[in-house]
């Protein structure tokens, strides 16, 4: 198999003679999302990051991946393979949402919204610099899971800092046998904004 098949421009298995993409159900894709605040006029992506006082992240910004990703994630889509988006947060920790297998209609010029196999929606649309802008409760986090801001949260949450557990995090890094640097380290992920239901912290 491996003298036919050569991988192509988009980085998918392909038949050497034909450069037709060979795919199964099987196949996964993770995909990195940034969240955005805006598209300059060179069509590239200004990215957000509210730890540096940027208030535009709060109001305006949206989750985006890249034209080349966009069409990725597309194709990969559209043949059935597992796709899921990430978030890496500032504590170095990643969450996954699966965004594919899906049901629901692709549109090549309209903003597609689709379902995926756990019947949360998944939206996207094409955008400046032919970036895809994302959205639909796939993307968002339950209740405990990390945010940066209320955006980052499902219906009825919002993103809080919960100190209780913030601090029993803390304790238990500083209770384990790690080398000095490793317990900070420890210490330091443990104080992050996670969602949590509206009004009680």
């Amino acid at each position: 198999l491996a003298k036919d098949t050569t991988n192509n421009e988009n980085e998918e298995l392909s038949n050497k003679q034909t450069g037709e993409a060979l795919s199964t159900q099987s196949t996964n894709d993770d995909i990195e999302m940034q969240r955005t605040n805006s598209i300059g006029e060179d069509g590239r992506r200004k990215l957000c990051s509210k730890a540096d006082g940027d208030r535009a992240c709060e109001t305006d910004s949206f989750l985006s991946i890249d034209w080349r990703t966009c069409r990725r994630m597309v194709k990969h889509c559209k043949r059935g393979n597992n796709v899921s988006l990430g978030r890496t947060w500032p504590n170095g920790e990643t969450t996954r949402f699966n965004v594919c297998p899906y049901t629901g209609t692709i549109s090549k010029w309209r903003r597609s919204t689709l379902m995926n196999n756990m019947g949360k929606k998944f939206e996207f649309e094409q955008i400046e610099g032919g970036h895809c802008r994302l959205g639909g409760n796939a993307l968002t986090q339950e209740e405990d899971g990390i945010c940066l801001m209320d955006n980052d949260c499902n219906s009825g949450l919002e993103c809080v800092n919960d100190e209780v557990d913030i601090e029993s995090c803390q304790s238990m890094c500083r209770r384990r046998r790690y080398a000095q640097r490793m317990v900070d380290a420890c210490v330091a992920g443990c104080d992050i904004t996670t969602c949590e239901v509206k009004g009680e912290l």
